[in-house]
């Protein structure tokens, strides 16, 4: 990703819009998670998931939150692209020291990544 680049990301009513990337950022992490052997993210990375429905599916059991990435579990299902929920079928976690990457995105805190939806920003903010 580069500065500029447009990107795909959610709107507060669940919407896909296009963002764009303010900024990037590196940063160092002692450990790392590999989420359904298809992403890599440190545990403070939030996802937008939600707790496997079970029985009949609500409107109330649709919704999700955003959820740090170390407290997500085979319990939970991920926003994908298309709206819909992928579940959680293996998280691994890889100890040691790693340059990790980030950016920012305008005008929503989140993005989708390898096609999940994520969030990029202090967990006290909307977006």
């Amino acid at each position: 990703m580069n500065v500029g680049d447009l990107i795909y990301c959610s709107d507060p009513e669940g919407n896909v819009v296009s963002g764009r990337v303010l900024q990037t950022k590196k940063n160092h992490c002692d450990e790392y998670l590999v989420i359904n052997s298809q992403i890599r993210v440190t545990p403070s990375h939030r996802f937008f998931a939600r707790q496997k429905p079970s029985g009949f599916v609500t409107a109330a059991s649709t919704t999700g939150d955003w959820l740090e990435a170390g407290a997500l579990s085979s319990q939970h299902e991920l926003r994908i692209l298309d709206g819909d929920w992928v579940p959680i079928s293996s998280i691994e976690v890889i100890p040691g020291a790693r340059r990790v990457y980030n950016f920012e995105v305008s005008p929503w805190a989140n993005y989708f990544a390898h096609g999940l939806l994520v969030h990029n920003d202090k967990p006290d903010i909307q977006g």
